[in-house]
Parts: C-alpha cells; sequence; structure tokens
C-alpha cells in the first residue's frame, strides 16, 4: 500500500475518532441506544449489577479492540507479549482515569490510538 495512502487513512480514523468523542462529550443524549432483544437487556443488566463482570467483558473487548487496531495499523497478524503488555497497562490506566477524570480519559484513550501504533 501507498504510504501516502495508508498516512490518510490513519488520518481519517483519528479525526474519526476525536469527532465521535467530541459529539459524545456534548451530546450524550444522541448516543442513546434501544433495545427490544431479551437475552441482550438480560446480559447488559447482569453487567450492570456485577461490577467483576463489567470489568472482565470491558477489558476483553478494549484488549480485542486494541488488538485489532494495532495488528491493522502495523501491518501484522499478531502482536509481541511485550505489546500486549503495553495495550494491558494502557487499559489498566484507562480503567484508572475513568474513577479519576471522564474528560481526562476520553484524552488519554484519543492520545494512545495515536501513540501506540508508534511504540
Amino acid at each position: 500500500m501507498n504510504k501516502k495512502v495508508f498516512k490518510t487513512m490513519i488520518a481519517l480514523v483519528v479525526i474519526f475518532l476525536v469527532a465521535c468523542y467530541v459529539l459524545k462529550i456534548f451530546f450524550p443524549e444522541q448516543f442513546v441506544m434501544t433495545v427490544n432483544n431479551q437475552v441482550i437487556i438480560s446480559v447488559g443488566e447482569y453487567l450492570n449489577t456485577h461490577a467483576w463482570a463489567f470489568y472482565i467483558f470491558g477489558i476483553a473487548n478494549s484488549f480485542l479492540s486494541y488488538w485489532l487496531y494495532l495488528c491493522a495499523v502495523c501491518k501484522r497478524l499478531y502482536l509481541n507479549w511485550w505489546q500486549c503488555l503495553v495495550v494491558l497497562g494502557t487499559i489498566g490506566v484507562n480503567i484508572g482515569l475513568t474513577h479519576l477524570d471522564t474528560n481526562l480519559y476520553s484524552a488519554f484513550s484519543i492520545i494512545s490510538f495515536v501513540v501506540l501504533p508508534l511504540i
């Protein structure tokens, strides 16, 4: 793939993520979903009432998202063990920042999507 096209694709993804974060911060009522499937509702209620399941599901989902993103950006089929540790460390920092400040968490998430491929 041409490097110019690749850089343009990365820039578009970053702009899209930043736009989504900004819209979600300033207009949170526009991102509410309505679900009518009883199985999905029961799973969501279970995750909301059990903190351990919420965190395990969130960590697994975040790790999978970072894994796919980094494999696509770095043009690899898999990540090394130390790259997985960096991703897990980033997720740990994200969890810590959610307890401190949501805006700080959002800023760190945006920065990590740009910085992690460089590492």
